[in-house]
């Protein structure tokens, strides 16, 4: 892995959040279901390119691939990294994501739009613009590496 594989997933991602950040201001100002249900899925692949995000960037810090294969390990291991403002949110937004990636219930869509509007997609923008500085912009490759 290189890192033109880190700038193309960060790229992905900051279009994902984009427009995942389009929606959100659609439905806090017109709270239709239609909306809501667009909303919840670009949260749904905001969410898969960022955790992939993480996951490509600890491989490039010298991270064993098997420590980070999925969404919880990967973002367990950006919660160690000190990305991560609060660990129980991105906990209860990996359940957000599977629960409505796997059913349908009117009630629960409506709970998870209005996190996603309040505290996910802020949190989510506010880890990416951290990856952007500290591994986007000029970070020379081997300031990556962890050396522990």
């Amino acid at each position: 892995m290189d890192k033109d594989v880190i700038d193309r997933g960060y790229q992905q991602t900051g279009e994902a959040l984009a427009r995942l950040g389009e929606v959100v201001t659609k439905y806090i100002a017109e709270p239709d279901e239609i909306i809501r249900d667009a909303l919840i899925q670009r949260f749904e692949f905001s969410y898969e390119l960022l955790w992939k995000l993480f996951r490509k960037i600890h491989i490039m810090r010298g991270k064993p691939r098997s420590s980070v294969r999925t969404a919880y390990e990967a973002i367990a291991e950006a919660g160690a990294a000190g990305w991560l403002k609060d660990r129980a949110m991105w906990e209860q937004m990996r359940e957000d994501r599977n629960v409505t990636s796997h059913e349908y219930d009117r009630n629960i869509a409506t709970i998870v739009a209005i996190r996603v509007c309040n505290d996910y997609l802020p949190e989510m923008q506010r880890v990416l613009a951290h990856i952007k500085t500290n591994y986007i912009d000029n970070t020379p490759y081997d300031k990556w590496i962890d050396r522990a």
